[in-house]
């Protein structure tokens, strides 16, 4: 979107940072129209807050959580959100070790996985 800004916001990983952090950002104008949270945990502070602070999502604000954990399929509404097929995972950590325990070199020092994105009911349009 050509008028998007990012911000990046930091806070101490506890709740009450998280809040206070996501408090500074919805008092600003405009509040902003999505969020991008880094950790799942922090995914369920955020969405709880926003609700008692009478923010709706997706309605008001879009919230995308960057990882996956399981719980986060039992929130409503889903969230929007990352997700990594554990088996290429664990074959992309496992490689090295192997190559190591066959007394050879590990060949493969760097491995990008890219995470599947599964859209849930988190997600609006931006607004006009």
């Amino acid at each position: 979107h050509p008028d998007a800004t990012a911000v990046i916001c930091p806070h101490d990983s506890t709740v009450s940072g998280i809040c206070n952090a996501l408090r500074r950002l919805m008092e600003q104008r405009p509040a902003p129209t999505a969020l991008l949270v880094a950790n799942p945990n922090h995914y369920l502070t955020i969405a709880s807050r926003l609700s008692q602070m009478g923010w709706r999502v997706p309605e008001d604000v879009s919230v995308v959580s960057r990882d996956e954990d399981p719980f986060l399929s039992y929130l409503l509404p889903t969230p929007a959100r990352y997700v990594t097929n554990a088996y290429a995972l664990a074959k992309s950590l496992l490689r090295p070790v192997l190559e190591l325990l066959a007394g050879g070199a590990v060949t493969h020092r760097a491995v990008r996985i890219m995470p599947s994105f599964v859209r849930g009911e988190s997600l609006m349009p931006p607004r006009r």
